[in-house]
């Protein structure tokens, strides 16, 4: 399995650079530059998802995993996420293995997050390139989390393509609830639509500043965040013993801030070089949306500090600013400018996986399960 994450990490990488060439000269051949809408390119990108998809899906050791295995055939009932329980359950019933289910429900998934690539001629290839060193390992432990994100990563589209119009708040607003029926904890992206308004950067501000009030004060009162067990009742499951076992703070929280602040200083740097054009209105308002979200999502540090689960919301935002990054190298006509936001974006991706495996969990955790035990889902 490694050869070949490795193998589709390269060549991911060797697209990218061709398609940032104005020519590919070999010898005495020579022909225009690549474009993601070449048909070509089209099969490209299907067969490099599917790749992942497979990879991704082969992790059947993961703690996680066996977990979701176990709840899977015990059919156990929960009143939390009831999409996820009765789609388990029918699945269940109609004999389809855990490992097919969650194949199914990650292909479908995968689907959404296509659609938003095609659609603003995203490269996967970029995605991919700073996907697969580290949000891929944990995506393949954390299904659900990542079935949640790809549907919220369509809706962000969705609800950025006009924040104005009504129906795309009401489309946006089902969507963080079928969401939230994968995953609770993405009721959290409700907070996305009070930005839609004029005063999204006032209201940013003060979110922000409130989160820095309320890290100063669980600070001084010994490191506990005021009224953090209703939160860990509105998100955990009943008997979830996260809900109980932080009974102070700790200092992981600062590393899983620091890496944030990195992603978020660097889009919101090199957005002062926008240059702009009539036709990518839209580019320009997803990344002026996303550094606002990126701004207004230190309001989870604090709960961070109290349970590093809470992480989760500052790594998911890492997703956004991968298509915040490509729409400020497209825009950009200075070569040494995309570089850096390339490499910039590079390197967070690898702070985040030195965070997953060095910190927060273990390579024996993350990794093995994949490179040395992975299983394609259809054997036994």
């Amino acid at each position: 399995m490694f050869f070949i994450w490795l193998i589709t990490l390269l060549v991911c990488f060797l697209d990218f650079y061709l398609l940032q060439k104005v020519k590919i000269k070999i010898g005495s051949y020579q022909r225009k530059r690549n474009t993601v809408d070449m048909s070509w390119h089209l099969i490209f990108d299907i067969v490099i998802l599917l790749i992942v998809l497979l990879l991704i899906t082969s992790n059947r050791t993961g703690v996680d995993i066996v977990n979701y295995n176990n709840w899977y055939i015990r059919e156990q009932p929960t009143t939390r996420e009831p999409l996820y329980t009765f789609l388990r359950i029918y699945s269940h019933r109609k004999g389809i293995t855990f490992f097919g289910f969650r194949t199914l429900l990650t292909f479908i998934s995968g689907v959404f997050f296509y659609q938003v690539c095609r659609k603003n001629s995203v490269p996967i290839s970029f995605v991919m390139c700073c996907y697969l060193p580290s949000m891929f390992f944990i995506d393949s432990m954390q299904f659900r989390n990542a079935v949640a994100l790809c549907i919220m990563l369509f809706a962000t589209d969705y609800l950025i393509k006009d924040m104005k119009c009504k129906m795309n708040r009401i489309v946006y607003l089902i969507s963080v609830i079928i969401a939230a029926q994968i995953h609770t904890s993405f009721y959290a992206f409700l907070i996305f639509l009070p930005m839609c308004s004029k005063r999204k950067k006032v209201y940013a501000k003060i979110i922000f500043i409130c989160g820095i009030l309320l890290l100063g004060v669980s600070v001084l009162n010994n490191r506990s965040v005021p009224f953090v067990d209703l939160v860990y009742n509105v998100i955990l499951s009943s008997g979830d013993n996260r809900s109980y076992e932080y009974a102070g703070g700790h200092n992981i929280f600062l590393y899983p801030m620091f890496v944030h602040l990195l992603s978020t200083g660097l889009l919101l740097y090199y957005a002062r070089f926008w240059k702009s054009k009539k036709n990518n209105d839209y580019e320009k308002n997803y990344i002026d949306f996303i550094n606002v979200i990126n701004l207004i999502f230190f309001l989870f540090v604090p709960l961070t500090m109290m349970s590093t689960t809470f992480y989760r919301f500052l790594r998911n935002m890492y997703m956004f600013d991968i298509f915040s990054a490509y729409y400020l190298i497209r825009n950009s006509h200075n070569n040494k400018r995309k570089l850096a936001i390339f490499i910039g974006m590079i390197l967070i991706s690898l702070l985040w996986l030195y965070f997953m495996v060095g910190i927060y969990s273990s390579s024996k955790v993350l990794i093995y399960p994949i490179f040395k035990y992975g299983i394609w889902f259809w054997k036994d």
